[in-house]
């Protein structure tokens, strides 16, 4: 991820320790450290300098972060944040029992929820409205816009295409993915 002042969050492969999570700001590198993690990975960083991303524990429990905090999950153990907005609202995905969430966190806490039992979430714009990709009942998957402040949720039609995928939102609610015509293209 890299935010409009230029700072960079990522993750690099250091010989002989495996992955490691860095922000990498004026020409420097600073190594991001999580104790008792195997796997760690930013993912997104607002204009604050604020990032987010996840972390794989040692019994594989998967959580999501904000900064060096671990956000809650609904229950299940496992969480992810998948991107920050410049308002500093951390968009993530968490279970519990039953049911998969899109969440939205604001100050650590999940302030929203939103049932996708199939699909996934990968970003948020400045305005709250969320992208990704839902696969209703197993099927080909279908990319939509979600406004979590009115709790809209609407898929993108595309007309003649047998899949779409949602990856990323700007402030102007323009939406980039893929999508796959009936042959597959």
């Amino acid at each position: 991820g890299i935010n409009n002042n230029g700072v960079v969050v990522g993750t690099c492969w250091k010989p002989n320790f495996g992955p490691r999570a860095f922000k990498y700001e004026n020409g420097v590198m600073n190594v991001i450290n999580f104790s008792g993690s195997t796997y760690y990975h930013p993912l997104s960083i607002s204009d604050n300098d604020n990032y987010v991303g996840t972390v794989v524990l040692t019994n594989f429990v998967t959580k999501g972060f904000f900064n060096s905090e671990f956000l809650p999950s609904l229950g299940s153990g496992n969480s992810s944040a998948m991107d920050i907005n410049n308002s500093d609202q951390v968009l993530g995905f968490t279970s519990d029992s039953q049911m998969n969430y899109i969440v939205i966190y604001e100050n650590g806490q999940i302030i929203h929820s939103y049932p996708l039992p199939e699909g996934d979430t990968k970003a948020i714009n400045d305005s709250g409205f969320v992208t990704g990709t839902d696969y209703p009942g197993g099927a080909y998957g279908r990319a939509y816009i979600y406004n979590y402040e009115e709790n809209q949720f609407n898929y993108l039609s595309v007309i003649g295409v047998e899949e779409v995928g949602a990856n990323d939102i700007n402030n102007l609610n323009q939406i980039v993915g893929y999508f796959y015509d009936t042959d597959s293209t």
